[in-house]
């Protein structure tokens, strides 16, 4: 039988083979950008006992067995973020990390189950310093890479050089659902009856966090970061369970995502050092999880201690596969990625199959 090979399409495919040597150009200047700024690059473990708490993300893991036969229930990390911050605490300077995390059943056009993250902390920083990183960053990449700041997508150009477009979150719902979230932001029913009245006649029994997030990817999604990228800012405190929340405005955290044609690219935030309120939400969100009928992981409570510990910093994590796909022009993430989801699939559908 014909067997769809995991590397002869690359072979046969010389737009696809471009695409995948820009990915190793864009790993490499990727390096050299934060070891230019005197970042550490931190190798962090793929397996460790401890995992994300989020109650949309679904784990993977696996036992690991010493010579003596005992075995050691590992996850596939979802994202280095929780090695990262202990580092920090232990007095590690500004760092970052690049590699591979891991989330099951995300498979998609811009997901794969395995990708590849950018994650780095500055110390003594906020999320405004971050901003500015990402913006020069994702700059430097384009003009390193494609030779020009300006991309193309859906036939549309897009120029990432700095600065970025700014809105807040409330600004956006605003302006694109007709939805204001201020005014209902602790009063599930007042929201659903006022999203009612903006003529949103398919709503139900929506939790706020589902009416929100209908509205959101609906409208609002959609149309950030098509002239230039949009950084979207001042998230509602529910929605950033490892962020400080805005001293002067306390119903919102200080955390950003940046979008460029409609697609997230980075979501960061300045941190929470709290370990009481931390520990608060990763109740609130083992709760969430026990709801949503998924395994609910511990508390790392090494976390914990470390956030006691931990200097006021701001981490972003970046989806270095989304980016690789803006700067080649790719319309899906498995053309820039070595071994893609559904080439291992087919592999596996192939070997199951009688000869």
């Amino acid at each position: 039988m014909a067997r769809h090979s995991t590397w002869k399409r690359i072979g046969d495919d010389d737009s696809l083979r471009r695409s995948l040597l820009a990915r190793a150009n864009v790993l490499r200047r990727t390096r050299g950008w934060f070891q230019r700024r005197d970042f550490i690059e931190i190798d962090v473990p793929v397996l460790a006992p401890w995992v994300g708490m989020e109650p949309h993300l679904a784990t993977l893991s696996t036992a690991v067995h010493d010579g003596a036969g005992d075995a050691l229930r590992l996850h596939h990390q979802t994202s280095p973020e929780y090695a990262l911050k202990k580092l920090l605490a232990a007095g590690i300077p500004d760092c970052f990390a690049l590699g591979h995390v891991f989330r099951d059943g995300e498979v998609s056009e811009h997901h794969e189950p395995e990708f590849t993250l950018l994650e780095w902390y500055r110390r003594d920083a906020d999320y405004t310093h971050l901003m500015r990183d990402t913006e020069q960053l994702v700059a430097a990449l384009a003009e390193g890479v494609t030779g020009s700041p300006e991309v193309t997508r859906s036939d549309r150009l897009v120029d990432l050089a700095p600065p970025w477009d700014r809105i807040t979150v409330a600004e956006a719902m605003a302006r694109w659902a007709n939805i204001d979230i201020e005014t209902h932001a602790d009063d599930a029913e007042g929201f659903r009856r006022h999203a009612v009245e903006q003529g949103y006649d398919w709503v139900r029994d929506e939790s706020w966090d589902d009416l929100f997030y209908k509205l959101f990817l609906t409208h609002v999604e959609p149309n950030l970061g098509w002239s230039r990228p949009t950084i979207l800012y001042e998230y509602p405190a529910r929605f950033g369970a490892l962020a400080r929340r805005r001293p002067d405005k306390p119903a919102v955290v200080e955390r950003f995502e940046a979008y460029v044609a409609g697609v997230e690219l980075c979501n960061a935030f300045s941190e929470l050092t709290d370990p009481d309120e931390q520990r608060e939400r990763f109740r609130a969100e083992q709760e969430k999880r026990l709801k949503l009928g998924v395994a609910v992981p511990p508390i790392d409570e090494d976390l914990l201690d470390a956030l006691a510990a931990l200097p006021q910093c701001a981490g972003n994590a970046l989806g270095i596969d989304r980016l690789i796909m803006l700067l080649t022009g790719e319309p899906e993430i498995s053309r820039v990625v070595w071994f893609p989801w559904k080439t291992l699939r087919d592999w596996r559908d192939e070997h199951d199959s009688p000869t």
